[in-house]
Formats: C-alpha cells, sequence, structure tokens
C-alpha cells in the first residue's frame, strides 16, 4: 500500500501564504470606500429636492409711492418715493409655487436722497395670480440724507399683485400694490410708504413700438 507523501512548503511559500493572510485581514478591517457610481447616486439623491426648487424666475419694475417720515423731535413730513427694483425666485417649474430668492432697489426720496437696498424675498402663493411677495433686507443711504449718524437701515416690505409665472423664459412679468417700512437705529426716523410697481416690461412698451414704426 502506497501513502501519498506530504511535503512541507517551503519557507518562500510559508511567508507568501502568510503576507496573502495579512491582506486579506487588513482589507475586512478597513471601512469600505464608495466608488464613483455609488458617490454619484448618492449626490443626486441628495439634490434631487433643491433640483425640484432650482428653476428662477426673474423681474424687475419702476416704484412710485409716497408716504411719510417720522423721527424724534420733529413733525411728520410727507415723502415722495420712486425708483427701481427687481429680484430673483427660486421654486418649483410650476404657476402658482412657492419661491425664495433675493431683490435689490435703488430708490429716491424727494427726488433728493438716494437710497439702496438688498435682501431676501419670499412669494407665497395665496391665490394662483396674485402672490404675496414679502421682503426684508438692509438699506443704506448714500447721498442725501439727514446730517450725522450712521447711513445704515432696515427696509420690509410687503407686496401684493399679479406675477406670471414664466415657464417658457426666465422672465416674468409683474404689477402691484405695495407698503414698506425703512427704519434707521441711529437717528430713530421710520418712513411708511405705499405705492405701486409697473413692470418694466410695461414702461418699454412705447419704445419697442416707436422702434417698429422706424424700423418697418
Amino acid at each position: 500500500m502506497t501513502y501519498p507523501v506530504t511535503r512541507s512548503p517551503s519557507p518562500f511559500v510559508a511567508a507568501a501564504r502568510g503576507l496573502t493572510r495579512e491582506r486579506l485581514a487588513l482589507q475586512r478591517s478597513r471601512p469600505v470606500r464608495p466608488t464613483w457610481p455609488a458617490l454619484g447616486l448618492a449626490a443626486a439623491l441628495a439634490l434631487a429636492p433643491r433640483a425640484a426648487w432650482a428653476y428662477l424666475q426673474w423681474s424687475a419694475a419702476v416704484t412710485l409711492g409716497g408716504g411719510g417720515r417720522m423721527a424724534d423731535g420733529l413733525a411728520p413730513a410727507g415723502i415722495v418715493f420712486t425708483g427701481l427694483r427687481a429680484d430673483a425666485l427660486f421654486g418649483p417649474r410650476a404657476a402658482g409655487a412657492a419661491r425664495v430668492g433675493a431683490f435689490a432697489a435703488a430708490s429716491a426720496i424727494d427726488f433728493a436722497s438716494l437710497v439702496v437696498s438688498a435682501g431676501m424675498s419670499a412669494l407665497a402663493p395665496v391665490t394662483a395670480d396674485a402672490p404675496l411677495v414679502f421682503s426684508l433686507g438692509a438699506a443704506w443711504e448714500l447721498a442725501g440724507g439727514p446730517a450725522g449718524g450712521s447711513p445704515l437701515g432696515v427696509v420690509g416690505r410687503v407686496w401684493w399683485g399679479s406675477r406670471s409665472a414664466n415657464l417658457h423664459a426666465r422672465y416674468g412679468m409683474s404689477a402691484g400694490l405695495w407698503v414698506e417700512t425703512r427704519w434707521r437705529p441711529d437717528g430713530g426716523a421710520v418712513d411708511v410708504v405705499a405705492g405701486l410697481d409697473g413692470d418694466l416690461g410695461f414702461a418699454s412698451l412705447p419704445l419697442v413700438a416707436l422702434w417698429n414704426w422706424i424700423s418697418r
């Protein structure tokens, strides 16, 4: 009867086997690193809700209004308010959807002082055709303001009117009524004004008609 001969591995083979076992144990102990496809899938899932809010709608308008200024130690005074305003709001690509974004404005008070303001705006679709837009930001009186003190202030605004949701372009036309309050903490002056906004698209219609008449 013949028995198989068992040979002991050479030192080199034993060392190689030992290294292989150590590498396997080290790989098992390490955390699993996600691959690039897995990372892409995770990013897509994380950004999916944000993508639903990524549709931009912006508008620009001419502002006209009036109101009063109240300050400590001074009698209330009437003021005239004119300016330009633009906002960019992000939200779903749908009509009657809530939107959030930023605004910027440049205004003249009594045609004597220049005020710039910027901040955040939120559109609340109380109705599909006439939403409310709430704005809150900072104002800076560049020129013509009261002497002394800081030119910085806080501005708040409530707007109501017609604002289209353009699903084929980024610009949506708007027109509406608004009430705005501006507070200057340093001097204690408070401006309360109300007025209306007319879209720049409406203001440019005479120029477009004139250009069409000239170029025909």
